[in-house]
């Protein structure tokens, strides 16, 4: 799985789809690729994404489908860094507008 990193404003991004989902056990682990870096996310995240990617190459471009290509994504875990607590910390504070101005949510139950 490889994953790319793009910062922006609350107001200016682009339409993007909220991931919700749990994380699962600590003890479970993969490996991804984020922005050229090797990345350890937690085995439940490493299913949703390639669910994603899969998804992704299986509809036509520009498809019209509810079920259509996700394309940006926010998820926690990803965009938020977990290391940083001042970071987490004012992330977590505006955690529901981020959601509500998600284009769609997703949740994944594994």
């Amino acid at each position: 799985i490889q994953c790319e990193i793009e910062t922006y404003k609350l107001r200016d991004c682009p339409p993007f789809t909220a991931l919700s989902y749990t994380w699962g056990a600590e003890d479970n682990e993969k490996e991804i690729s984020l922005n050229g870096l090797s990345k350890t996310v937690r085995l439940n995240l490493a299913r949703f994404l390639r669910h994603a990617r899969d998804d992704m190459n299986s509809y036509p471009s520009g498809s019209a489908s509810s079920h259509a290509p996700i394309g940006y994504l926010w998820i926690d875990a990803l965009c938020i860094n977990q290391e940083n607590v001042r970071e987490r910390n004012a992330q977590v504070a505006i955690m529901r507008d981020i959601y509500k101005e998600a284009k769609r949510i997703v949740r994944w139950l594994g």
